[in-house]
């Protein structure tokens, strides 16, 4: 089994074009307050129910966090309560609202969150 930043390492080598920015990699290494807690990580919910894109990136990230849940506590994605467009989800993010979200790199996004690659 791959340590926890290689998984982190292969799945950023996924993202290609775009940038994961998130408070995953804090949820990813902090200890878990108990071994039975649940952490739920929060995503955007997609605007459209029929959307292709993104589930690849879900499934992925949702490996790892099942990978690394013996060391550091049991994760599971939870899409958020309303629909999120791009800027939306940034500010989100921003906020707390939101763990993680993925969306094109510009260097606006990049200085004002931290990108994961």
């Amino acid at each position: 089994m791959r340590p926890p930043h290689k998984l982190l390492q292969a799945f950023a080598r996924q993202v290609v074009r775009s940038s994961l920015c998130a408070g995953c990699a804090a949820v990813l290494t902090a200890p878990a307050q108990s071994a039975s807690m649940v952490r739920y990580v929060i995503f955007p919910r997609f605007e459209e129910s029929n959307e292709t894109r993104f589930p690849p990136y879900i499934e992925l990230l949702q490996k790892a966090l099942d990978r690394t849940g013996a060391k550091y506590g049991s994760a599971k994605l939870q899409p958020s309560p309303l629909p999120m467009n791009a800027s939306r989800s940034t500010r989100e993010l921003q906020l707390g609202t939101v763990d993680v979200i993925w969306n094109s790199a510009t260097r606006e996004r990049e200085r004002q969150l931290l990108p994961v690659r």
